[in-house]
Formats: C-alpha cells, sequence, structure tokens
C-alpha cells in the first residue's frame, strides 16, 4: 500500500478539519477514518503540528531538513579537521 506524504500546510489543516468534526460529536476514529488516515498517525501528527499555524508548520518542516543535512555533514567535518 503505498503511502502518501503531506506538506506541512495539509497536515495542519487536515487537524484543524479532523479537530472541528471530533467537537461536532464525531468519534476520533470515524472521522480519521472519513479522512483515509490511520489513528496513529493522527495521534503522532496532532502532538506533531497540534498549535502551529501553517506558516509555522512549514518553518518546523524547513529547519528540521536543515537540521538534519547539518548531523550528515558535521562527522565529515570533524574527522577532516582531526577532532
Amino acid at each position: 500500500m503505498p503511502t502518501r506524504r503531506m506538506s506541512a500546510g495539509q497536515t495542519s489543516m487536515l487537524l484543524r478539519q479532523l479537530e472541528v468534526q471530533t467537537e461536532t460529536g464525531k468519534t476520533t476514529h470515524n472521522a480519521c477514518r472519513e479522512a483515509r488516515i490511520p489513528n496513529k498517525s493522527h495521534c503522532w501528527r496532532r502532538n506533531e503540528y497540534g498549535d502551529l499555524d501553517m506558516d509555522q508548520a512549514k518553518l518546523l518542516k524547513e529547519l528540521d531538513k536543515k537540521n538534519n543535512r547539518l548531523r550528515r555533514v558535521a562527522p565529515d567535518f570533524f574527522l577532516r579537521s582531526g577532532f
């Protein structure tokens, strides 16, 4: 089963929609089923992006990418410089 990747903006919009649905009386399980995402994925996304606006979520995603790139580059730098 192929996974679908969502942008940070799409994730925050989805979380807002699910939040509205659960406030109107739907269970989280049913709201997730209608959105076609696993309940576990919803919990992870809510913990990660819960109170963020779209701009903040995009910035978080960019900072995560930059941090991962620096984590890969740092060991090479230290090996070459002799630390």
